[in-house]
C-alpha cells in the first residue's frame, strides 16, 4: 500500500471523527439554555472547526501529491501523528496508529476528553430532569446523550488498553 493511500485512510478517519464530535457538540449547542454552557460549547465547536481544517488541509496535500509544507507538518503532529519526513515522502510514524497502545500525551488528552464528556452528560441528564414528561423532551437531547455515552465508551475502551 502506498504511503499516501494510507495516510488518507487515516486522515478520513480523523475527520469523520471530528465531525461526528461537531455535531454532538452542536446538537447540545442548540438544545442547551444555559448561557454559560453555550459559551463552552461553542469554543469545543471553534476548536473542532480548526481540527477538522487541519484534517481536510492534509487530504488536500495527499491528494495533490506533493511533498507537505512545513507549516503543515506541525498540523499533523498536532492532531495526534508523529511525523518522519524524507525526501517526497512522509511516513506517519506507527505509534500513532489506533492498534498500539497510547502515548502518555494521549493519555491525558483522553482523560481530559472523558472529563468533559461526562461533565456534558450530566448536563443533559439535568436538562432532561427538568421535563416533568419525559415525552416532552426534545427529541435532540436523547440523540445527544446516546452519541455523549457512544464516544464515552469508545474513550474508556482506548483507555483500557
Amino acid at each position: 500500500m502506498f504511503v499516501p493511500d494510507y495516510k488518507r485512510r487515516v486522515l478520513e478517519k480523523q475527520r469523520a471523527t471530528l465531525l461526528e464530535a461537531y455535531q454532538a457538540a452542536s446538537d447540545q449547542f442548540n438544545s442547551t439554555l444555559n448561557a454559560a454552557d453555550r459559551v463552552r460549547l461553542q469554543r469545543q465547536m471553534d476548536d473542532l472547526e480548526q481540527q477538522i481544517r487541519r484534517v481536510e488541509n492534509g487530504l488536500e496535500q495527499v491528494s495533490s501529491a506533493e511533498p507537505p509544507a512545513q507549516d503543515a507538518l506541525r498540523d499533523y503532529v498536532a492532531i495526534g501523528g508523529t511525523i518522519v519526513t524524507g525526501a517526497q515522502q512522509v511516513v506517519i510514524n506507527k505509534a500513532a496508529t489506533s492498534s498500539e497502545q497510547p502515548a502518555a500525551d494521549e493519555i491525558a488528552s483522553l482523560k481530559r476528553r472523558l472529563v468533559r464528556l461526562k461533565s456534558n452528560l450530566l448536563t443533559i441528564e439535568e436538562k432532561r430532569a427538568e421535563f416533568i414528561d419525559p415525552r416532552s423532551a426534545p427529541p435532540d437531547l436523547d440523540e445527544s446523550e446516546r452519541l455523549v455515552r457512544e464516544e464515552i465508551a469508545k474513550i474508556e475502551a482506548r483507555l483500557a488498553e
